[in-house]
């Protein structure tokens, strides 16, 4: 479909090179009724309305460090999350002016989700995130892998990451839905890939304290929320809450209405490193993140499509001192009107940064002017 290649052409100009169309029945018809995270149907398409789902491989890591560079992400708690929506209603008023549409964000909670069809939304028993990666799955974009909770792409295996999913309920999709992809793993390779996902929450619940937590029920969790460790939203130094949007972003392209552009967002639940069942959280996560990088490499280790190692970083810390490092290393100076990061001070890029900002004095023949000593007061000399 047109709409489909000009939205993908728009995106991928930001990086963001996943995009994936499919009907919304493939999604609804894959939930189950305990799971209770299906979209509800609207407009004139009903369950056959296109739904577009948009991620990113490591393609993002550059456009978004140029941006950094440029405008003023730096100053939000969330530069990356605002890139992203930014970049996304971009996309859609170039690309789709004037359509109507919906957008399904990964690091946000809705209360738009229904426990099956004909029900209201925010009803009893229903979820507050869509599941993603079941929906990649039933649309042949990737394999949802049980062992470890990751979807494993044909091209970029585990390395890629789900944004959102934008829904045009006046536009159907008509074409077949495709095989579901098999899966690429040997039998070996999954019980490597269990151990490995067993460390790490084992590993995270012992570094904050906590109960040995239920391995089985922490995947489930996961599995339910359909997010990768790691993914939430920042968290700012204080901790202190934000508003959450609870609603999906509505609107048509080209126009503010509906388009909580820069909106805060928020994962609440995962705010604690602790959640109220006793799983570790994404703060836990965070401060563990190398183990669940190990998660992330032991479906296929030395991927070529791996995140380079600050990309890596940021991705399971969201430290914006890993933007800053990042930027200087390149020669740029962060754009943020708020203070850099205190942390890393010592950093080679810092150094490098301030020791090229030396030369550029000497060079220029600036030089420091002292005021001269008071009245009466003998200059030192050496001995």
């Amino acid at each position: 479909m047109e709409l489909v290649e000009r939205l993908a052409s728009a995106l991928a100009r930001s990086g963001i090179d996943v995009v994936t169309p499919l009907a919304l029945s493939w999604y609804n018809d894959s939930i189950p009724a305990e799971l209770g995270a299906c979209i509800p149907a609207r407009g004139a398409a009903g369950e056959g309305a296109l739904a577009v789902l948009v991620g990113n491989s490591r393609a993002l890591w550059e456009p978004f460090l140029d941006a950094c560079a440029t405008e003023d992400l730096l100053d939000s708690d969330n530069p990356l999350d605002l890139y992203l929506q930014r970049a996304v209603c971009g996309s859609l008023e170039s690309a789709a002016p004037g359509l109507q549409h919906r957008i399904y964000w990964s690091h946000r909670r809705t209360d738009d989700l229904v426990p099956g069809p004909g029900v209201q939304p925010g009803a009893a028993g229903a979820s507050e995130h869509v599941a993603f990666q079941r929906m990649a799955h039933h649309a042949g974009l990737a394999y949802l892998d049980e062992s470890s909770h990751l979807c494993l792409h044909p091209r970029f295996g585990p390395w890629f990451s789900l944004r959102c999913v934008i829904i045009f309920d006046n536009i159907p999709w008509g074409k077949p839905q495709p095989r579901e992809l098999p899966n690429p793993l040997p039998a070996a390779t999954q019980m490597y890939v269990k151990m490995a996902l067993h460390t790490a929450v084992h590993n995270t619940s012992k570094k904050f304290h906590l109960p040995e937590v239920d391995v089985e029920a922490a995947e489930a969790a996961m599995a339910e929320a359909n997010i990768e460790p790691g993914l939430g939203v920042d968290i700012p130094a204080g901790g202190a809450p934000r508003s959450r949007s609870r609603t999906p972003e509505s609107g048509r392209s080209g126009s503010q209405g509906g388009q909580q552009v820069g909106s805060a967002g928020s994962s609440g639940s995962r705010r604690s490193s602790m959640d109220k069942d006793g799983r570790p959280c994404i703060r836990a996560v965070a401060a563990n993140w190398r183990a669940w990088v190990a998660v992330r490499d032991s479906p296929c280790p030395g991927h070529p499509m791996r995140y380079s190692e600050e990309q890596i970083v940021y991705h399971y810390t969201r430290d914006r001192a890993v933007l800053a490092k990042a930027l200087l290393r390149r020669g740029c100076v962060p754009h943020c009107a708020t203070p850099l990061p205190a942390t890393g001070l010592l950093d080679p890029a810092y150094q490098a940064y301030h020791s090229a900002a030396m030369d550029a004095q000497k060079t220029a023949g600036v030089r420091r002017h002292y005021p001269p000593a008071p009245a009466g007061v003998e200059p030192i000399t050496a001995a």
